[in-house]
């Protein structure tokens, strides 16, 4: 199956024409544009008289023309070609506000709110909702989760951990969706390193240079104590040099990382689906915590395609149904 896949975040739209086979997925070619739903509904509101769809969509249509015209391929190939669109586009402000499916919310076969558009003549663009509970929200880590259970086939009630941002911890048993968490580690990390006033006494560090005794150190602060006396204590650490900016930078990084991870404990089992750049520092802050032992890795290139594996698994099931539907007729 070839399809278009296409990731809208809120600061960037990653654009990708795919090939799903029995040897998995072969791209074919691919856009990344700093064109997120933030930006793209600001030009909207600029153009109140504009349909919003069609505006959303006639942005991202020169992309999807650049890879058809890059392959050498006809542009009829943008008309029967279906195109799957998941995250910020099915927001409030995105294309068209879809209504979030409710947890519990069953992985095989997904069953997610979407809506099915018509766009360059294409019957076949597909605009995927995300998740809610009573209290917390997603959009987007649902199709990644699609994709990384297809992986696993956990059976068992697991802990699938999503970093980022916005980390999202989903509890899955017997392929349903029962609840999730969203810790916002990486916005607090930016936050605190850009904007506020202990940005001046740290300095970041790549995974491979990281002081493992200083990550450690706030690791275990993070777990056992109050995180917001405790990122004050990061300021004091380099002005009173006890840490080089760098040390104190890994000491921030295991202060989050502890917070995050200290409701879990030994008996809870863990999938781990981490990209390339985040795998190692949860890698490394599990096992520091003692839950190696518990922890499944989807491996991080598999998490790179986890949007485009849950968007196969989405679409291939929407044609079962059509196919269904059109022999009953």
């Amino acid at each position: 199956m070839i399809f278009f896949s296409v990731d809208w975040g809120t600061t960037n739209c990653r654009i990708k024409l795919v090939k799903i086979s029995q040897g998995g997925v072969t791209l074919l070619g691919s856009e990344q544009a700093a064109m997120g739903v933030s930006e793209v509904y600001n030009g909207w509101l600029e153009r109140p008289r504009t349909d919003r769809a069609d505006y959303y969509l006639t942005r991202l249509r020169p992309y999807l023309e650049k890879i058809t015209a890059d392959l050498g391929l006809p542009m009829q190939t943008l008309q029967e070609t279906p195109i799957v669109i998941s995250g910020m586009a099915s927001s409030s402000i995105g294309i068209e506000e879809v209504p979030y499916s409710m947890v519990p919310f069953e992985l095989d076969p997904p069953k997610i709110n979407l809506k099915i558009m018509e766009a360059f003549g294409n019957p076949q663009v597909i605009l995927l909702s995300g998740l809610r509970t009573e209290g917390n929200i997603m959009r987007g880590e649902e199709t990644q989760l699609i994709g990384c259970w297809q992986q696993t086939f956990a059976s068992e009630r697991k802990t699938f951990i999503f970093p980022g941002t916005h980390s999202k911890h989903i509890d899955v048993a017997h392929a349903t969706v029962r609840d999730f968490r969203t810790f916002i580690t990486g916005e607090l990390l930016s936050l605190l390193t850009n904007f506020s006033t202990i940005k001046t006494n740290v300095s970041a560090t790549k995974p491979a240079d990281m002081d493992v005794d200083c990550f450690n150190t706030g690791l275990l602060t993070g777990k056992k104590t109050d995180l917001l006396e405790n990122i004050f204590t990061v300021r004091c650490n380099e002005v009173l040099n006890k840490l080089t900016k760098s040390q104190n930078y890994d000491f921030l990084i295991g202060l989050l990382l502890g917070h995050e991870l200290k409701y879990l404990s030994g008996g809870d089992e863990i999938v781990l689906c981490a990209g390339i750049h985040l795998a190692p520092v949860y890698n490394l802050a599990l096992e520091l915590l003692g839950l190696a032992n518990h922890t499944t890795m989807v491996p991080p290139d598999v998490v790179e395609q986890s949007a485009i594996l849950g968007q196969y698994k989405i679409l291939e099931q929407l044609n079962s149904l059509h196919l269904q539907q059109s022999e009953k007729n």
